[in-house]
């Protein structure tokens, strides 16, 4: 392995006063969090430096390779070196199948979408007057609730509870933003990239119950008198009383993943209660429901801004990344799709951080048209 140097104390503290403005520069937030972050990490590489690193990594293939799988021992870049310790794990193999992400649109209520050019987060009344969320400090509902903005979070309060009409509201959230809210029963939910989520802006009667499309962590008020449900496309629902699970409708198989309490999953076929740490998977081809036990902090990562995938395909992972990050994705071929690999990443002010190490691992070379925001990919 090839030996680099790395920057004295000195010479890290003068390049993160020229990056926070301390010189005269104009400051740059997230170039300040990246720079203080390959500081810390410089500082954990110099310190494995020392070792014996082609004995330790002989030590750790013989103990955890898994057989059929090839982990890379990467050769870095001098630019990776200090970055270096922020991957947990890294591997790659070859795949087998690849089967396409398509989201399907038909909810049992049409939600609408967010057009491609807007990037605002967008909230539509019960009137159909559409609110950016992002400029909007304070409103009231037709049935009297107040709505406020606190911390990039939408907060609703109690309503008029003489008025028997249930009015609804609809939250759209575009590519490359994610928001949070709190229902006026005191349910919190985060929505991910391209999600859009309708609601009763006062739950009335004996349940209450939501619509998504997209990508959500529910953190369920208890309430046992009302009943908790989530409807998905395909006439999916999940029901609960007080819980908190993450729900993932982006390709043909929904995923519902429970963190704690219990649900129960109904598809009008088939029915499966969930406890902790379990996920079920509904095929909306062929309407088949299974389970399966998985670690959660995979697929509550996003809310976290992390980014880990564990045997994903590239095609999954350059989704991911494409809704994170707002870009599209076009693969030169469609063989690359296959290439499996995992990792666990913080989100970074950039995306080509992140393809950059994708780029170590795989040997795939990714080039970003930032006016039309696409990341084409090639070998």
């Amino acid at each position: 392995m090839k030996n680099h140097s790395s920057p004295s104390p000195e010479q890290w503290e003068d390049f993160l006063d020229k990056i926070s403005g301390e010189q005269g520069a104009a400051p740059d937030d997230g170039l300040l969090n990246d720079g203080k972050l390959l500081k810390k990490a410089a500082g954990e590489m110099a310190e494995i430096a020392a070792t014996d690193i082609d004995r330790e990594w002989d030590k750790f293939e013989s103990g955890h390779i898994q057989p059929g799988k090839r982990l890379i021992r990467m050769r870095w870049k001098p630019w990776a070196i200090g970055a270096a310790a922020a991957i947990a794990a890294i591997w790659i193999g070859n795949s087998i199948t690849w089967q396409s992400n398509t989201v399907n649109n038909n909810l049992s209520v049409n939600l609408p979408v967010a057009s491609p050019g807007d990037t605002s987060i967008q909230l539509i009344t019960a009137n159909g007057q559409t609110v950016h969320l992002d400029t909007m400090k304070q409103m009231r509902e037709s049935d009297g609730t107040s709505i406020s903005t606190e911390d990039a979070s939408l907060v609703y309060g109690p309503g008029n509870s003489s008025n028997d009409a249930v009015v609804y509201n609809t939250i759209i959230i575009p590519k490359g933003k994610m928001y949070s809210l709190q229902l006026s029963d005191g349910t919190k939910v985060w929505l991910n990239a391209a999600t859009t989520l309708r609601y009763p802006v006062n739950f009335r009667g004996k349940s209450r119950q939501v619509e998504v499309e997209g990508e959500a962590y529910f953190d369920v008020a208890k309430n046992d008198a009302q009943a908790f449900s989530v409807k998905t496309r395909e006439h999916m629902e999940v029901k609960v009383l007080g819980t908190g699970f993450n729900i993932n409708t982006y390709s043909d198989n929904i995923k519902t993943t429970l963190v704690s309490g219990k649900v129960l999953i109904h598809t009008g076929e088939d029915s499966v209660l969930l406890k902790p740490n379990q996920q079920a998977n509904y095929n909306v081809g062929d309407k088949s429901l299974a389970t399966k036990q998985v670690n959660v902090d995979m697929y509550t990562a996003w809310m976290r801004n992390e980014l880990i995938f564990d045997d994903f395909n590239l095609g999954e992972i350059m989704e991911m990344l494409g809704r994170r990050y707002n870009y599209d994705i076009v693969f030169k071929k469609e063989e690359l799709k296959n290439i499996r690999c995992g990792g666990n990443l913080p989100v970074y002010q950039d995306v080509t951080t992140v393809l950059n190490f994708l780029d170590q691992v795989t040997d795939v070379q990714f080039t970003i048209n930032q006016n039309q925001k696409v990341i084409m990919v090639d070998k």
